[in-house]
């Protein structure tokens, strides 16, 4: 992942690379799945929480940040939706690029 300090400055970091990793299960209306958390990163303070999650028929599939961004996707539809970024709209839309 790609992350950013206080000055601007941007790098790359591997989720391989945290000293401290911690997961647990997550429930969410019909989403269910595990919340992973991620810290002690080398010679940073970040930390990251990851919700990976799907629907009881395994067609919705859900990805969210510790930020508030999630991204959820349809596998049937070919659908996919963002939620907390700037340019997205947060509605269910066909994917700009490449296919689910």
């Amino acid at each position: 992942m790609w992350v950013s300090s206080g000055s601007g400055e941007e790098k790359r970091v591997a989720f391989q690379a945290a000293g401290r990793r911690h997961s647990e299960p997550f429930s969410d209306g019909a989403h269910r799945g595990y919340l992973i958390r991620l810290s002690r990163f080398p010679q940073s303070d970040l930390e990251v929480g990851l919700v990976l999650a799907l629907d009881p028929e395994r067609t919705l599939q859900q990805v969210a940040y510790a930020n508030g961004v999630k991204a959820d996707f349809d596998l049937a539809k070919g659908l996919c939706r963002v939620q907390g970024v700037s340019g997205f709209s947060g509605e269910w839309e066909k994917p700009h690029r490449g296919q689910l």
